[in-house]
């Protein structure tokens, strides 16, 4: 009896903790981004970035978008409208490069645009960071 009321008191705390931590409501974002070999650069619509995205399951939606470039893979680069929760910056060679990292709960909205459009808004971003107004 004792290891049951153990038991049901560990599967209810889990089930707590579980639903604390589904409870915080994602937060939305927009703006462009492009996946590459080792680069997952998402820029803001307002100028912040670069953040690696993380995505599992919803990456899924990214595969319509998915563009070979020939000796140099595949690429994406779209606009997007997602909704997700901040994470640390998973550690690799290049991590410093990023602002954060945000992991993807659900895609809302994208869009295939040229690679011009995406490093067009990457340079403003680096520019107003170099900015010291």
């Amino acid at each position: 009896m004792v290891g049951l009321k153990c038991l049901a008191t560990g599967v209810i705390g889990m089930l707590a903790v579980s639903a604390c931590a589904s409870a915080t409501p994602p937060d939305q974002y927009s703006g462009v981004f492009r996946q590459g070999f080792e680069q997952s650069d998402f820029y803001t619509n307002d100028g912040h970035g670069p953040f690696w995205l993380s995505y599992g399951e919803p990456g899924a939606d990214l595969t319509p978008f998915v563009v070979d470039k020939g000796g140099r893979g595949t690429h994406i680069t779209v606009r997007i409208e997602f909704q997700g929760h901040p994470i640390p910056v998973p550690e690799f060679a290049h991590s410093d490069q990023y602002s954060g990292a945000i992991e993807v709960i659900k895609f809302l909205s994208i869009e295939s645009i040229d690679d011009d459009v995406f490093w067009t808004k990457a340079a403003a971003a680096r520019a107003s960071e170099d900015d010291p107004s």
